[in-house]
């Protein structure tokens, strides 16, 4: 299902950019298509990072590869038609595509190798040391040399020009510089435009794209060239040697990320999209040492005039070059914040000193497709009006006195008034001043030629120089970054706060970033709440509370974005509100604070929601009038904290996991060694000895766990085992067991067998129904089958003894528990099931792949955790009474696989983080009776429930002896890690080992006797 969803999202991108581009094409008389294009672009990349991040969380690290670079092509293809319609272009797909990734490869290469060296280096595993001596020779060598290699990936070939050659070396020689290669790069029937400054020993070069040289007149290039020209002469030996030097660290950096994060966190901890984002991220760091921000490119605008003198020659090929790339005179805010350029009309402005040009002489007004709203545009300022009669004249001097309302500004007092689209084709006119105050209004269409006419002179009169600068980018970028890496150490809680990140990363607000830091602070709280001697989360912690703190200091130089403030409050909203009706519903019913602890642990959005809108609180609007909101909301976050606590676990839920646990007594039986061992092919698993050890069992698998899987039986000692094409078995004694056998049309009966000679011949057949998770339990000469039905929903319990007498079978539904719903969003799907012993039946429900789309999974995601989604519940059953709750618990259960008929049954918790713990639960009691706890964590528990063995994570085996209160660790000849299985009967233990020899294998069994060493 994961898969299919994968592969559904990676084709959005490229589906919304052709759907979308559709309609842009026929847009292409537009006045404010430039505006319409540029927003379009900023969507596609939007949909196509959230969509590579949404792929990277639900494909296999065997696809990701083929599945993001689909979504890359498929992306390029979508907005091709569009973008060839806009630009004029007449060069079709695979010739675009072809330049396009030559042209990535050249500039781009080693951005790349960068980003994606600690993923590569994830996947490597044995070949982790070549494959790092592979990309870090690949990385110093492209840095070293890669300014050589990029004009022969491009294919440029040297300017024959001598008109333009002349022009160049006279700036050349103004500047001081020696005469850098000039060359161009042909793209036929494209419209790619752009120049670039390469500098590199022994000679620095200096490319032009052939669109946009052929568009240029011999004084247009001649000023492009010595804006070129001023960035060679800062990119000097000074710049060339920090370049040299931060790189290489960060190619250490990428190099060492991986075996580091395994080294300090956990082994496997940066893998998989982390290590594609902690890659990516640290590539973004180059940026800062490459680029020259926007205040290197206004000064070098400001050299450029010095070496041509002729500053109107500058501003025309600039122009030229912005309506070749169709990109607007002016940007708002935020995109001038992002962009490594200045707007072109702030480079107008710097270039021409500052000095206005051409204001409006006599009024103008645009109208608005709202009813009585209109603004006028004056000499010096703008009123912005409400309240116009529908019937007053569009004349400015009329429509200032008859509005109702007029907020007046000057143009100095603005940081942007800007021609901004909107979905369904809509065009804003959007003015923001340095206080903060905003104004919006969808303008007609037709006024949208003399609003961009009007703009043209106004926008000389506003100065986006205070807008940011490098460093605050710079700032940003780190707190992000840091909060990444802190969401990859406790990643099974991080979606909503790499979503936030990512909003965060493309519309840069310090009230976003506020809510991210604070919601990861809600996550981190939740999770120590529940674990609290864990270190993950205090990774988290950490770097919320930096996000949080940067953030509230930048508050006011941020006002919010209404829309935008008014998405992300609903974004928390549904990360929160699941939570809270999981609280509500779980307040009724049985086991209320059982519930309400199951609830409060696995819906974390509930606590982390409301510390999230706490932050967008505190980082927005006025201090006073937020406060209380924000004390409420704090205050109420802490009830879902306080519910989901450990403290509330072990006093109030009512858990007996949760109870302090009793010391086991170890003892230790050393040098054991095997009495019999021998070798099959494939898999071995459900291992079984009969009751005094003569005989074993185990299921019988080849390479894979898929296809026939025969049970195989034979004698301890001797012989090799027959093959039993049966379901399951069970042992009575040594000398017979029950069968069970599901054919292929659902009908099922269970056998008796009797052994005779070597061979178990089959004495009596009795039919039972065939349900789901069928367990086949057997003891003495009793024998029990139990299992769930789908159809009638309803679980099944057949219960007979080794004679002719048919077996009684029961049917019963346990009581409706209304969380499921909420939490399964369709049918419930059971995880594990239980029958232990005389009429106890233990239950662990949980939502599987088949009750929803990975889609909702991953909505539900939003709210919830990765905690044990479970609550088991333990039920007796007598007759044909309803079956009665006995005990529950939200910690995840696994419990030996085939319990005897005993009136006391053992189980084991082994939740992430929490110790081994092991119960004694007591069906006539109707409670556990003692909760027992090892200090060394065990990996998995097999045997019966009257022997059951723990393996250790060194595969150390542990028989445990919960009435008398011990545990014998048996210490063979070598620990396996390898240990997949176990039982144990008289003295006699009986192992399963697996190994690896290429792709196949082989497991090893093995038969100690407890009484001969």
């Amino acid at each position: 299902m994961k898969t299919t969803a994968a592969l559904v999202i990676s084709f959005l991108p490229g589906f919304l950019a052709w759907w979308r581009g559709r309609r842009l094409a026929a847009l292409l008389d537009d006045p404010a298509i430039a505006e319409r294009y540029l927003a379009y672009r900023g969507r596609n990349l939007l949909n196509l990072v959230t969509a590579l991040v949404v792929v990277g969380y639900l494909a296999s690290s065997r696809l990701l590869p083929g599945l993001t670079g689909g979504c890359l092509l498929v992306a390029v293809a979508g907005a091709f038609p569009a973008r060839k319609r806009i630009l004029g272009e007449s060069w079709h797909f695979l010739a675009y595509l072809e330049y396009y990734l030559r042209f990535v490869l050249a500039f781009s290469a080693f951005r790349l190798l960068l980003g994606f060296t600690p993923w590569l280096l994830s996947i490597a595993d044995g070949w982790r040391l070549p494959a790092a001596g592979t990309l870090g020779a690949l990385l110093f060598g492209w840095l070293l040399w890669g300014a050589s290699i990029a004009p022969i990936i491009l294919g440029a070939r040297t300017l024959k020009d001598p008109e333009l050659l002349t022009r160049f070396a006279a700036i050349a020689n103004r500047a001081g510089l020696a005469m850098p290669r000039i060359l161009v790069t042909p793209s036929p029937g494209g419209g790619m435009a752009n120049a670039f400054a390469l500098p590199g020993r022994p000679v620095a070069q200096v490319v032009f794209t052939a669109t946009l040289l052929d568009a240029l007149t011999p004084p247009q290039a001649e000023a492009i060239f010595a804006h070129e020209a001023a960035h060679l002469e800062d990119m000097g030996p000074a710049f060339l040697r920090n370049l040299l030097f931060g790189a290489s660290l960060l190619i250490v950096l990428a190099l060492a990320m991986v075996p580091a994060a395994e080294f300090w966190i956990r082994p496997g901890a940066l893998s998989g999209i982390w290590a594609l984002l902690a890659g990516l991220i640290n590539a973004g760091l180059l940026h800062f040492l490459v680029r020259h921000g926007r205040h290197h490119e206004a000064e070098s605008d400001r050299r450029a005039v010095e070496l041509c003198g002729d500053g109107e020659a500058l501003i025309d090929g600039l122009t030229r070059l912005h309506q070749l790339n169709c990109m607007p005179r002016r940007w708002d805010t935020q995109s001038e914040r992002l962009s490594s350029h200045p707007s072109l009309a702030n480079r107008i402005r710097a270039i021409r000193g500052g000095a206005p040009a051409n204001p409006p002489e006599n009024p103008v007004a645009v109208g608005s497709t709202h009813p009585g709203r209109w603004v006028v545009l004056e000499h010096e300022r703008m009123h912005w009006l409400e309240g116009v009669p529908e019937d007053c004249q569009a004349d400015p001097a009329t429509l200032l006195k008859q509005a109702r309302l007029d907020s007046a500004a000057a143009y100095s007092e603005l940081r942007e008034l800007v021609l901004k689209p909107q979905p369904r084709e809509e065009m804003r006119l959007e003015a923001m001043a340095r206080n903060g105050d905003r104004w919006s209004m969808p303008v007609r269409a037709e006024d949208l030629k003399l609003a961009q006419a009007i703009l043209t002179q106004i926008d000389l009169h506003i100065d986006q120089s205070g807008v940011g600068n490098d460093r605050g980018q710079l700032t940003r970028l780190l707190v992000v970054t840091i909060a990444l890496t802190g969401v990859a150490a406790w990643s099974e809680t991080s979606l909503p706060v790499l979503a936030l990140m990512l909003v965060a990363l493309m519309r840069p607000r310090s009230w976003i970033l506020a809510a991210a830091a604070w919601f990861g602070f809600g996550t981190a709280l939740a999770e120590w709440a529940q674990y609290p001697s864990q270190t993950e989360p205090y990774a988290l912690l950490a770097t919320a509370l930096i996000g949080g703190v940067y953030a509230l200091n930048q508050r006011q130089a941020e006002p919010p974005d209404r829309r935008l403030l008014i998405g992300l409050t609903a974004f928390l909203g549904l990360a929160l509100l699941p939570g809270w009706i999981a609280m509500a519903l779980a307040a009724g019913g049985d086991l209320p604070a059982l519930r309400l602890l199951h609830s409060a642990q696995v819906h974390t959005g509930a606590a982390a929601g409301l510390l999230g809108l706490a932050g967008l609180l505190l980082a927005t609007g006025q201090w006073r009038r937020r406060f209380a909101a924000t004390a409420i909301t704090i205050g109420l976050a802490g009830v879902p904290l306080l519910l989901g606590s450990a403290h509330f676990a072990e006093h109030y839920a009512g858990d007996a996991f949760a109870d302090p646990a009793l010391p086991l007594r170890l003892s230790r039986i050393e040098n054991l060694r095997p009495i019999r061992e021998f070798a099959v092919d494939g898999y071995a698993s459900d291992l079984t000895l009969s009751p005094g050890g003569e005989h074993y069992a185990y299921r019988s698998a080849g390479a894979s766990y898929g296809g026939n899987r025969p049970i195989v039986v034979g004698h301890s000692l001797h012989g090799a085992g027959a093959a039993l094409e049966v379901d399951d078995l069970a042992f009575l004694d040594d000398l017979s067991a029950i069968t069970l056998s599901i054919a292929g049309d659902g009908q099922a009966a269970v056998q008796l067998l009797r052994l005779s000679g070597q061979q178990w011949k089959p004495l009596r057949k009795w039919p039972v129904p065939a349900t789901t998770g069928s367990k086949l339990t057997a003891g003495g000469d009793r024998w029990q089958l139990s299992g769930y039905d789908t159809g009638s929903r309803t679980w099944v319990v057949a219960e007979g003894v080794a004679g002719d007498s048919p077996p009684q079978i029961r049917r019963f539904g346990l009581p409706a528990d209304p969380m499921q719903l909420l939490r399964s969003w369709g049918e419930t799907a059971l995880w594990q099931s239980e029958e232990f012993g005389e009429g106890l039946l233990g239950v662990t429900v949980d939502p599987g792949d088949s009750a929803g789309s990975a889609i909702l999974s991953m909505a539900l995601g939003l709210a919830s955790s990765m905690a044990p989604a479970t609550i088991t519940r333990f039920w007796t059953t007598s007759g044909d009474q309803p079956p009665v709750l006995i005990a529950a618990t939200t910690r995840t259960l696994s419990c030996s696989e085939r319990p005897s008929g005993l009136p006391r049954i053992a189980a084991l918790c082994r939740s992430f983080g929490q110790r081994s713990r092991f119960a004694l639960l007591d069906p006539e009691a109707r409670r556990f009776t003692a909760v027992y706890g090892l200090a060394t964590p065990m990996d998995a528990v097999f045997g019966t429930a009257e022997r059951p063995i723990a393996v250790s994570w060194q595969g150390t085996p542990v028989l445990l002896d919960l009435a008398a209160g011990t545990a014998t660790e048996l210490v063979a000849a070598g620990t396996d890690p390898s240990l997949a299985g176990a039982a144990w009967a008289g003295n006699r233990v009986l192992t399963a080992a697996m190994a690896y020899e290429g792709n196949e294998v082989k497991t090893t069994i093995r038969l100690y006797d407890l009484t001969s060493r």
